[in-house]
């Protein structure tokens, strides 16, 4: 699999990223940005006291940063790999802070996508 237009696509993940974690009791009081940087541009997540919305500028909250190649983040994505495997690869740097953040809102399971699986 491999993204196109990230930006878009981290925008309609919002509502998904956000029933994630508004299950979680560790995370629902979290607050900060989350910077995405891949090949294809950089995009700022805000993560609010449950809620994850897509930013178009920077606010005051604290900054931590993922920097990752866009095939591996769409592994990370699709639940195919873990952030704590994905650090170990060249070309990944993320905050310390926020890997168990990212474990929770991209949990491993089974990376199927129906039409491209089908030969």
């Amino acid at each position: 699999m491999r993204l196109i237009r990230q930006t878009t696509t981290l925008k309609k993940m919002c509502y998904e990223l956000t029933s994630r974690l508004q299950k979680s009791a560790k995370f629902t009081k979290w607050q900060g940005i989350i910077e995405i940087s891949t090949d294809l541009g950089t995009d700022l997540i805000e993560v609010d006291n449950g809620h994850v919305n897509h930013q178009e500028n920077s606010t005051s909250k604290s900054r931590y940063k993922l920097e990752i190649a866009q095939n591996k983040f769409v592994q990370l994505m699709m639940g195919r790999r873990t952030i704590e495997d994905l650090i170990w690869d060249s070309n990944v740097s993320v905050s310390m802070e926020i890997i168990d953040l990212l474990d929770y809102l991209f949990p491993t399971h089974y990376p199927h996508v129906w039409w491209p699986d089908r030969f």
